[in-house]
This record gives structure tokens, C-alpha cells and sequence, in this order.
């Protein structure tokens, strides 16, 4: 049993929040709702917190009408290096564990944004199986085949077999694109409000031109087709100053290139 603020309206939060245990541990996995008001908490929290040691197996939640801190004992997988590596073609992501107790393996994950952003969206690119148990190191990979223009953050979500979870440390690499792909970009920086585009074949299929910024914004697009040349003129007036990526892409092929504008 635990102690319930139960208030029958609004309420708001200060103050310092401590959380004491009266007898064992809970049970790994266990939350509890602290405060619940009927009438919203205003968005208002506790200035502190303070939970029994060791206080990383802890956590709170401040949600719309309640309040919940959550129990969950450290997951038995001993993560010792996670590295990203940008290759011609793709992004490597390599890891190694010491032991793995239960391990039923890795969701790959990942989140284009800016290295300012505080506010990540991320997204499942697959999932690598884990050894089960075992007290000896194991490597892992896995390739990221479509890394998006900009900065590209990966985490590890690690998943028991129990259903437990934990988060690995992020990581980044910037992306601007293949090599070897043979097109170019031209003036770069751009400084009069057009880009020229020179593709290396005559396209006979319907381009399309993305330009974003690197808050991961769309701020143009433009289309086109049978171009006579092989230069093709866009006009990108009005833009701030600042680094943005053109992505361009067919259906099949994509391609991306960092662009400054002055």
C-alpha cells in the first residue's frame, strides 16, 4: 500500500517530492499514481524529487490529471560501445555487449533534427535478436540504408524477453548525401536566390526536389521532367541565410547535398 493525494478538482504542484520505502523493493515494473486531480494539474510540477537509492531505478511521469513514479531495477545487458560510422552509400552502426542476461535483442531507432532540437520524433528501422544469456561479448551491426539529409541521431532500445526495456546513450553522424552519384550543385553557397542542378543523364522520370532546413523543416519543393539540358535552373528566393539539404529522389533513386544560402 502507499499514500494517495486524491484531489476533487484542480491542483497544482511545488514544493519537494520524497519517496520513502516502508518495507522491500516493489516489484520491478510497478507504477504508482501518486496524485490524481480531477480538475488537471496546470501542467505544474515538483521543483525536486528525491527517491531511495539507487535513485536511477526511479521515475516520474507528470501526466494531465496525475502524477505516477514508476519502479523498474536496471536491465542485465552491459552496453560497452555504440559507434556510428558513415560509409559512401549508408550509415554503420556497430555495438558490443560484455553479458546479456534475458536479452531478447535491439530495436534500431532513429531521429532527424538539429543539434539544438530538444524535442526528438523517432522511428523504428529494425530490430537486431540478442544472444538470450550469455557472459561473454558479443558484436552487432546494423545499416542504415536510407539516412535522411542532416543530422541523424540512433539510439538502442534494448528489450528483455520479459518485455522490460531500456534506452542505449544517442549518437549522430551528418549526412549530405552518396558519393559516386555524380551530380552537383552549383553556386554553393548560394547567394542570389538560384540553384543550378547538373545531373550526369538525361532523366526521361519526374524528379522530385525537397530543400530543408536544419531544424528538419520543408521550406521548398519543385518538380520536374525532360529537361532539354542536363542543368536545370530553380529559383529559391527569399530564404535565410543558413545551411540547409536538397534532397532529391525519383522513386527509386535518392540523392542529397548540403547547400549553404547567403
Amino acid at each position: 500500500s502507499y499514500d494517495i493525494l486524491d484531489v476533487q478538482g484542480p491542483a497544482t504542484l511545488d514544493g519537494t517530492l520524497n519517496v520513502t520505502l516502508l518495507g522491500g523493493n516493489p516489484t520491478a515494473g510497478t507504477d504508482f499514481a501518486i496524485v490524481m486531480a480531477t480538475g488537471g494539474l496546470g501542467g505544474t510540477q515538483f521543483s525536486t524529487v528525491n527517491f531511495p537509492a539507487p535513485a536511477s531505478d526511479w521515475s516520474i511521469t507528470y501526466n494531465t490529471n496525475d502524477v505516477v513514479i514508476s519502479y523498474q531495477t536496471a536491465l542485465p545487458v552491459e552496453l560497452i560501445d555504440f559507434k556510428v560510422f558513415k560509409e559512401k552509400t549508408h550509415i554503420l552502426l556497430e555495438w558490443r555487449t560484455a553479458s546479456e542476461t534475458n536479452n531478447r535483442g535491439f530495436e534500431i531507432q532513429s531521429s532527424v533534427g538539429s543539434l539544438q532540437s530538444t524535442v526528438r520524433n523517432w522511428k523504428t528501422l529494425g530490430f537486431v535478436a540478442g544472444q538470450g544469456n550469455s557472459a561473454g561479448q558479443h558484436d552487432y551491426q546494423f545499416l542504415d540504408k536510407n539516412p535522411q539529409p542532416g543530422i541523424n541521431y540512433y539510439r538502442l532500445r534494448q528489450m528483455d524477453f520479459d518485455g522490460r526495456f531500456s534506452f542505449s546513450k544517442i549518437i549522430s553522424v551528418e549526412w549530405d548525401g552518396a558519393d559516386g552519384n555524380g551530380f552537383s550543385v552549383f553556386p554553393n553557397p548560394v547567394s542570389r536566390g538560384v540553384l543550378y542542378l547538373e545531373m550526369p543523364f538525361q532523366n526521361e522520370k519526374e524528379w522530385e526536389l525537397t530543400l530543408i532546413n536544419a531544424i528538419g523543416q520543408t521550406v521548398r519543393q519543385a518538380s520536374f521532367q525532360n529537361v532539354e539540358t542536363s542543368v536545370y535552373e530553380w529559383k529559391i528566393p527569399d530564404l535565410p541565410t543558413g545551411v540547409y539539404w536538397l534532397q532529391m529522389q525519383d522513386g527509386q533513386r535518392s540523392w542529397a547535398q548540403r547547400v549553404v544560402v547567403k
